[in-house]
């Protein structure tokens, strides 16, 4: 639904269930869409979503490189969302780097599995679990992150303007 259009025709989403997380901390923020029209059909309501997934990645990732000022060289996504190449394309695009999509998504079971191996023996190392991992596709960046640069500028303008919607409880 997404790549069926070229944007979201200026509609933003803001996910923002519980509040909004770093680095605004706010969790008086609501969820929220912006920028609704009579043209605005479900396919823009679905690209706001997933652009607003990619945005928070951007965001993500930019306050990781100026707060641990390490160089991050290795991206690896899992979970549910690494299912959906449009986010995982866009975020790779925004934050100019590769990223690398595991063959199993849920690494949260599989990483508790593998550290119980490890304590039991049934691996002997690191390195060897290393070697299990396999990739099912890496992300590049196709286009420069500038061509996006409006549409998050709004969008974190659509995130300022959810802010503090609720009273504190």
């Amino acid at each position: 639904m997404a790549l069926s259009l070229e944007d979201s025709e200026g509609v933003y989403f803001v996910p923002s269930f519980n509040g909004l997380q770093a680095p605004l901390n706010d969790p008086c923020a609501c969820a929220s869409f912006m920028g609704l029209k009579h043209s605005t059909s479900k396919y823009h309501l679905v690209r706001a979503i997933l652009e607003s997934i990619a945005f928070r990645n951007k965001q993500l990732y930019d306050m990781l490189q100026k707060e641990i000022q390490i160089p991050i060289t290795n991206i690896r996504a899992d979970g549910g969302v690494c299912n959906n190449a449009f986010v995982m394309q866009m975020t790779s695009d925004l934050i100019n780097a590769r990223i690398d999509r595991p063959t199993h998504f849920d690494m949260s079971c599989l990483g508790a599995a593998t550290l119980a191996g490890l304590a039991v023996g049934f691996w002997a190392d690191k390195e060897e679990l290393q070697k299990l991992r396999q990739s099912e596709m890496v992300f590049k960046p196709q286009k420069k992150w500038q061509e996006y640069e409006v549409n998050m500028e709004n969008w974190v303008k659509a995130v300022k303007r959810s802010m503090n919607w609720y009273n504190k409880a």
